[in-house]
Parts: C-alpha cells; sequence; structure tokens
C-alpha cells in the first residue's frame, strides 16, 4: 500500500504518519484529488498521511513540492513561518528551504530525509501514537542533535524535542521520562538515588517568546496522568474525568512519554516535573524536581519541514 515511510509526529486526537506512494496509487489518489478539490493537472499527489491530515503533492511544470494542507490563524495573512503559501487545491507550503535552488524539490527534499535516518539515533522506529502498536513508524521527534535536549537527575532521564505542525502553524513536542538503572551512564542504585520507584506528582513548563518574554504552567500531573516510574518501564496511573479519582492502569515496558502541542509564539520550552519517591500514597521520601531541559520550539526558513 505505500512505497516508503517518510515518518510521523502525534499530540492529542491528531496524528500524522506519511507514506510514499507506489505509482499506481499516485494515479488513483491524483485523479481523486482533482475530482475532490479541483486539483490542477500539473499535479500528482505522491505521499499521504494515512488520516488524510497531511498531503505532498509535486508540481510536474515546476519540480516544486508541497506539502499541506496549512491552516493559519485568522489575520495571519497567506504566511507559515515566513513562507509563501502555495494554492495547490488545498493551501501548502513549500517544505524546503526558501533559498534552497528549484527544479528538484523531490530527490532534494527525500535526500536530506536519508541523511537524517543515517545519523545514529537520530528518529526511531517506534510507534507514532504512544501505546499503540498498529501505529508503528518512523517517529520524526529528533532523538539528537540541534533539536534535541536531554537532563537527568536523581536517575530520572528526561528527553525532549518538537516538531513543527503545519496543519496548525504550531509544534508538537514530546518529552520522555525514563528511570535508568545503575548499568547506564546517569543511572544509580536504588540507595544512591533514596528509591525504588517514583510518581509523577506535579509539572512546571517555563515557554518564552521571541521578545524574551516568558509564560508560565503549573498544574498536576501531565494531561491527568501521574505516572510511576521504576527500572526498566512506568505504570500508567490517570485521573478519572467523571469522578476526578486516580486510577492504576497498565504496566508498560520502556520509556513514560508525554505528547502535546504549543500555543502563541513561543520559540522556547523548559521547566522542572516533581516526582515524589515510592507513590503519591505512600511516599517514601520528600519531593524532588526533575530537570525538564530547555528545547526549541522554531523552524524558520532555512529548514526542511518533515
Amino acid at each position: 500500500m505505500y512505497a516508503g515511510l517518510l515518518g510521523g509526529y502525534s499530540a492529542y486526537d491528531e496524528e500524522v504518519n506519511m507514506r510514499l506512494l507506489p505509482l499506481s496509487l499516485v494515479s488513483a489518489w491524483t485523479l481523486f484529488l482533482r475530482r475532490q478539490i479541483h486539483l490542477g493537472e500539473h499535479l500528482i499527489l505522491v505521499g499521504i498521511s494515512h488520516s488524510l491530515s497531511r498531503l505532498l503533492l509535486y508540481d510536474l511544470d515546476s519540480g516544486d513540492l508541497a506539502a499541506g494542507p496549512v491552516r493559519t490563524p485568522p489575520g495571519s495573512g497567506a504566511m507559515v513561518i515566513g513562507r509563501p503559501i502555495t494554492r495547490a487545491g488545498v493551501p501548502a507550503i513549500r517544505p524546503l528551504p526558501l533559498q534552497h535552488a528549484r527544479g528538484s524539490d523531490l530527490s532534494a527534499y527525500l535526500e536530506e530525509f536519508c541523511r537524517r535516518l543515517e545519523q545514529p539515533g537520530y528518529y526511531l522506529a517506534s510507534e507514532i501514537v504512544p501505546l499503540e502498536p498498529q501505529s508503528v513508524g518512523l517517529c520524526l521527534f529528533p532523538q539528537s542533535g540541534p533539536a534535541f535536549a536531554s537532563a537527568t537527575t536523581r536517575g530520572i532521564r528526561v528527553t525532549c524535542s518538537a516538531v513543527y505542525h503545519t496543519a496548525r502553524n504550531t509544534y508538537m513536542y514530546s518529552i520522555r521520562c525514563r528511570l535508568l538503572p545503575p548499568d547506564e551512564e546517569g543511572g544509580m542504585s536504588s540507595d544512591e538515588r533514596g528509591f525504588t520507584t517514583a510518581q509523577l506528582h506535579t509539572r512546571h513548563w517555563v515557554l518564552t517568546a521571541a521578545d524574551g518574554t516568558t509564560d508560565e504552567v503549573n498544574g498536576e500531573g501531565v494531561v491527568g496522568r501521574f505516572p510511576i516510574l521504576h527500572e526498566g518501564g512506568w505504570t500508567e496511573v490517570d485521573t478519572n474525568p467523571r469522578t476526578g479519582r486516580r486510577r492504576v492502569g497498565d504496566v508498560s515496558e520502556g520509556t513514560f512519554i508525554y505528547q502535546s502541542m504549543s500555543g502563541g509564539e513561543s520559540i522556547a520550552f523548559e521547566g522542572f516535573v516533581r516526582f515524589v519517591p515510592g507513590t503519591l500514597e505512600k511516599p517514601q521520601g520528600s519531593a524532588f524536581d526533575v530537570v525538564v531541559p530547555r528545547f526549541p520550539l522554531k523552524a524558520s526558513v532555512d529548514d526542511f519541514i518533515f
């Protein structure tokens, strides 16, 4: 059903998971779009998200790529991160650096994507939607490079990164928490760190705007979740939306992942999450703050947009 994976990302109920189409489906989908949205005959569809939330169109006349659909806030005009929106039956942007030579967009786009795949650990083959095995693909939240940040506090490692989400002209971000085993760099024994398990209690976010002003957000848990970390995995604890009572769910292996979307004009994100040794019901010591390192929320006209 597809000729290759171009990766994806998700937050809340929004998901992007891009596939390159084989020629038979390029033809079928292009004809469908020409009927539905009056797509120009010089345009063909070469990539699509299974949820139809993102399209990748190729211009046979100019060699340009167009990624869409794009939604812009009221009053923002026809610009997204400084890029002119092209009209291709759907509002779209050219997902290559603005100054990149035109005429060979598709090959240049795929070459840059392959270059990133060749960098060890840059992207992960993992669930696009956490805890949904059927969504396994190439997760586009970077795990190395300038868009990635990592910090370890008392054996709990937090890693962060963000991607530009064209459909909303904003950023989806991923914050991952893991209790390291003693034999891993940054890990500590249970005696050294003072606990065997630790439960997330509160969050404190600091978002910085381009003019240097900050907006701070405090609250319990993360989207109603209060995971208990243990070596090798974590236990789901969330809040019942009807009663407000917390309930213990499944035990999962690996990393606890929190994915969300930023609002406003923020260009950077940082803060901390407060953990309680043991559990909230049976604390085994004083609460402590785990650093969420600063990571960028910005894309420029010099970036490729995947």
